[in-house]
C-alpha cells in the first residue's frame, strides 16, 4: 500500500512505478518505486525492515572493501585521466565546502573509510557510522573512529559534529526524515551538512527508466529529485544553501550493460578494467546527457538552523 511521498507529504499513486530486478547483485524478486506526482521523489517496494535491509548487501558489496589500485603499463595513463575527470566532478560536489575549515566530523554510511581519509589529511576529526563491520575496519585502520551500526542504534553521548556527510547513504536508509533530525540534535548551530545521492531527476533516469544503473534495486530505498530532497532537508531544520549535480563516470556504461545485457556482467579484474574503460570513452556523451536535465550525482549543501 503506497505511503505518503517521504519527502512533501503529497500523496502517492502506485499507477506509474517502475519496475525492475536486482541487476547487481541478483537477490531474487521484483521490486518497484512508486514516484510522487508532485516532487518525482521515488520510494522503493516492498517496504522492509532495518534488520530485513541487511540481507541486500554481501560481504562483497563494492563501498565495505578497499578496491584494487591499477595495474599494467596503461595504468598511469588511466589514473592521469581519471583524476581529471574526477577533478571535473568534484568541482560541483559539496565536500569542496569543508576546504580550509577545521572541527569534528561525522560520515553517515563511511564505507571503507575513503571520504574519512581525505578529511583527516585536511585536518578534520572524523567520526564515522556504518552498518557492515567488515566496512568499519577498513575505515578505522584509515583512522576513521567508525561506529558499527545505524544513527538510530549507536550512541554519540554528548558529542557535537560541525560537518556531517552523506556520500550516496541516504538512499539506503530505512527512514530519512528521522535520521535528519537525529543529526539536526548532535550538530552544532552552524554545522554543514553536505549530501551526494543519485539524481532521480536526470536524464540518465528517465532514459533507462528500470535499467537505470543508479537505481540499484532493492539497496536505494528512496530515490530523490532536487525540489525533493530541498524539502526534505529543509523540514529537518537546515537552510539548503546549494543544490547541484554532476556526471559519474561508471553511470552510463553500467546502464547500457543494464539494458543491453540485462544485468552486471564485468566480474573480476578483467570486467572492472572494461567498465572503467567505457566509462571514460563515454564520458563526452552522458556529459551531454547531462546538460538537459542535470547529472546523475545530486549534491545538496545545508546549514543547520
Amino acid at each position: 500500500m503506497s505511503e505518503n511521498c517521504v519527502c512533501c507529504d503529497s500523496a502517492v499513486s502506485s499507477s506509474d512505478a517502475i519496475h525492475g530486478v536486482d541487476r547487481l547483485e541478483g537477490l531474487p524478486g521484483e521490486f518497484s518505486v512508486e514516484i510522487c506526482p508532485k516532487c518525482g521523489t521515488g520510494r522503493t517496494y516492498p517496504v522492509v525492515s532495518e534488520l530485513e535491509l541487511a540481507a541486500f548487501y554481501p560481504e562483497e558489496y563494492s563501498p565495505y572493501i578497499d578496491a584494487e589500485n591499477p595495474t599494467g603499463f596503461l595504468a598511469p595513463i588511466k589514473a592521469s585521466i581519471r583524476r581529471r575527470l574526477e577533478a571535473r566532478t568534484m568541482q560541483r560536489m559539496p565536500f569542496i565546502e569543508l576546504k580550509g575549515a577545521r572541527g569534528d566530523a561525522l560520515d553517515v554510511g563511511c564505507g571503507r573509510g575513503d571520504l574519512g581519509a581525505k578529511l583527516i589529511a585536511a585536518g578534520w576529526n572524523v567520526a564515522g557510522v556504518e552498518p557492515a563491520e567488515n566496512a568499519c575496519e577498513h575505515a578505522r585502520a584509515k583512522g576513521v573512529d567508525a561506529l558499527h551500526g545505524t544513527l538510530g542504534s549507536v550512541e554519540f553521548d554528548d558529542r557535537k559534529f560541525d560537518a556531517v556527510s552523506f556520500q550516496h547513504s541516504l538512499e539506503h536508509v530505512f527512514d530519512p526524515r528521522v535520521d535528519l533530525r537525529l543529526i539536526h540534535g548532535i550538530t552544532r548551530p552552524g554545522a554543514r551538512l553536505l549530501i551526494t545521492v543519485p539524481n532521480f531527476g536526470s536524464t540518465h533516469r528517465k532514459l533507462f527508466c528500470g535499467r537505470w544503473f543508479h537505481l540499484d534495486l532493492p539497496r536505494h530505498r528512496f530515490h530523490y529529485t532536487p525540489e525533493g530532497l530541498t524539502k526534505l532537508v529543509e523540514s529537518a531544520g537546515f537552510k539548503v544553501d546549494r543544490v547541484t549535480t554532476a556526471t559519474s563516470v561508471i553511470g552510463l556504461p553500467a546502464s547500457l550493460s543494464y539494458a543491453l545485457l540485462g544485468s552486471w556482467r564485468f566480474g573480476g579484474v578483467a570486467g572492472q578494467r572494461l567498465i572503467s574503460y567505457s566509462g571514460l570513452l563515454l564520458y563526452p556523451v552522458a556529459y551531454l546527457l547531462s546538460r538537459i536535465s542535470g547529472g546523475d550525482y545530486l549534491h545538496v549543501v545545508a546549514t543547520r538552523n
